[in-house]
């Protein structure tokens, strides 16, 4: 059987959300929906703090190669961060960056 050439299968983008409650230890979830992910963060803070707390949370997007090459993406960046947003006493603020990069040293 022979293989076909030209484009190679398609990895998907992926989304990272890292959240920590109280000031503990941040956990991380990966999926490749990013409103799947906003979604299940807010559901696992409603869930957690009921109102009183406080809690953050970061929703990253890791490039993958084909999207750097494309988007002429040097090396040394390996994501960019879409949204932080903190949670207190049920009060949220979200904080939307432009650009804010994640570069791998």
């Amino acid at each position: 059987m022979e293989k076909k050439k030209g484009k190679c299968p398609r990895i998907p983008t992926l989304y990272v959300g890292e959240f920590s409650f109280n000031g503990g230890e941040k956990e991380k979830i990966e999926r490749p929906n990013v409103a799947k992910l906003f979604v299940e963060l807010r559901q696992i803070f409603k869930a957690h703090l009921k109102g009183e707390g406080f809690g953050e949370y970061e929703i990253r997007k890791i490039f993958t190669d084909g999207e750097r090459v494309k988007m002429r993406i040097p090396d040394n960046i390996k994501g960019q961060v879409l949204e932080i947003s903190k949670c207190n006493k049920g009060r949220w603020k979200t904080e939307t960056p432009f650009k804010k990069y994640i570069k791998v040293n």
